[in-house]
């Protein structure tokens, strides 16, 4: 049948491949409470399946763009498809949480591929403000594709067991798979020999890098931070404050609505106030939601109409760094923009797999495991931002000179 399609454009195909690797992840969070109760699991074991995944996503994607620059973009996008189609039917099959675990995990290795690879395939076919523009619309469809995930998986887990929702994901992965090997072209037409020691020196030099670990370790934080509230919702809204399936979407659903509202028009504000005013708005609407955030979780710790609250602020204010400043460090090392694009999201979800684990260990049904993580998190980011702003000043004043 997809023989059948008229010949994709390269966009429209990379949207698709990366519909289920976006949702796999908010689809899956409204089972978690069945999950458990389905394999009599604590919620430690039931958020280890979702820390797995980003440790497979941040390990994997950490060899994917190098290893495209002297075998090609399409294998490799192809080998990932394979690998995320066969590790959701693995989760829609699986008769134990450890088998669930080891699943997520080769579902991780194969979702990193497509996005790595497929923002470097745009950029193979297109440059300049062609590149751009396109980058730009596939980053809407993703906080889209983002802002459903939650709310399709609290319809289908209301109707149906938790294996609905893998198996939701199988179907879109398969269609995805078939899709990629029948009109995925390949990008990469001048390929490089393959040398192992030239990897480890090109991620040894970003690594020692100061000023670009700042700009990448500030967003990643704060990702961290939203990350970390995921892993825990499902827990807290649906267990501890007994609201139903479509409750929680409505909650899930508002906070990511809200950043990808914010995305949307982001580019708006700073083309207005200025790339440096903006990250100051933002920086300080998470140092206060975060801080508010933890007030509500020790007073009001039943009330979860605060919480959310709390991280649709959080949301906003994210919305600003996480554009203005990766795009500025991406231009740090201009010549190493693929290892630096694998790094920022490795290292990323390796992080936010890190607090994740961390919280489900403490998790006591409340929020305040989540308030004391995201607050380390977040302050991290605010250290990260004013050790920023102190190389910023100091750069300006040389070029005063």
């Amino acid at each position: 049948m997809l023989k059948m399609l008229p010949k994709l454009h390269l966009v429209p195909i990379i949207i698709i491949s990366l519909l289920g690797c976006c949702m796999e992840i908010d689809i899956s969070i409204p089972s978690f409470p069945s999950i458990m109760e389905f394999f009599g699991a604590t919620p430690a074991q039931v958020q280890n399946t979702l820390s797995i995944n980003f440790f497979a996503f941040c390990v994997s994607g950490l060899f994917y763009g190098p290893l495209s620059e002297a075998w090609g973009r399409r294998g490799l996008m192809l080998f990932g498809a394979t690998c995320f189609l066969v590790g959701a039917l693995g989760c829609a099959f699986s008769y134990s949480i450890y088998q669930l675990m080891f699943w997520r995990f080769i579902q991780g290795l194969g979702a990193s591929s497509t996005v790595v690879l497929g923002f470097a395939m745009i950029s193979d076919r297109y440059s300049g403000d062609i590149a751009a523009n396109y980058i730009g619309k596939v980053n809407a469809y993703i906080t889209i594709f983002m802002a459903s995930a939650p709310i399709l998986g609290s319809l289908i887990i209301n109707y149906f067991t938790w294996r609905a929702n893998f198996s939701a994901v199988a179907l879109i992965a398969l269609v995805a798979w078939m899709l990629l090997i029948l009109q995925l072209p390949e990008t990469k037409l001048e390929k490089k020999p393959l040398k192992v020691n030239s990897i480890f020196k090109e991620y040894w030099s970003i690594m020692t890098h100061r000023e670009f670990l700042l700009y990448a370790s500030m967003p990643n934080m704060l990702v961290t931070a939203y990350l970390t509230f995921v892993g825990s919702a499902a827990f807290y809204y649906i267990n501890t404050c007994n609201l139903s399936y479509f409750e929680y979407a409505a909650h899930q659903g508002l906070v990511v609505f809200s950043f990808s509202v914010m995305s949307f028009y982001a580019h708006k504000v700073v083309a207005k106030i200025g790339g440096v005013k903006s990250v100051k708005f933002g920086m300080g609407c998470c140092g206060i939601s975060i801080a508010l955030m933890t007030f509500f979780a020790f007073t009001f710790p039943a009330y979860p109409a605060f919480i959310t609250l709390t991280m649709c602020l959080f949301a906003i204010g994210c919305a600003f760094p996480m554009s203005v400043t990766f795009a500025q460090s991406m231009e740090i090392v201009p010549t190493l923009k693929g290892v630096c694009s694998s790094f920022i999201m490795s290292s990323r979800l390796f992080i936010s797999s890190m607090a994740i684990a961390m919280t489900g260990v403490l998790f006591d049904g409340s929020m305040r495991p989540v308030a004391i993580v995201n607050g380390v998190a977040v302050a991290l980011a605010l250290w990260f931002y004013f050790k920023l702003q102190k190389i910023q000043q100091a750069n300006q004043e040389v070029l005063e000179v």
